[in-house]
């Protein structure tokens, strides 16, 4: 029930992704476009907080599909 609310609750303020843990995450089609959701800023901004976590950095980011993917990257360089 929990999870269900805060999707719905996200969902009605067009916040599409929600974590549910790393690295999963929780996608629900929000059936209209939201311009600010994918733009070259936010990719940037996802990158450079996954690159200050791969240093150690103690950061918290809102649960995004640039977020799963720029962890994904960083692990896959380090590893």
């Amino acid at each position: 029930g929990a999870l269900l609310h805060n999707v719905r609750v996200r969902y009605f303020k067009d916040e599409i992704y929600t974590g549910i843990g790393a690295p999963i995450l929780i996608s629900v089609n929000p059936f209209m476009n939201i311009p600010s959701l994918y733009n070259a800023q936010k990719q940037k901004f996802y990158r450079d907080q996954s690159a200050a976590m791969a240093s150690g950095q103690n950061v918290e980011v809102a649960p995004h599909l640039f977020s799963v993917g720029a962890s994904s990257y960083t692990t896959m360089l380090s590893e």
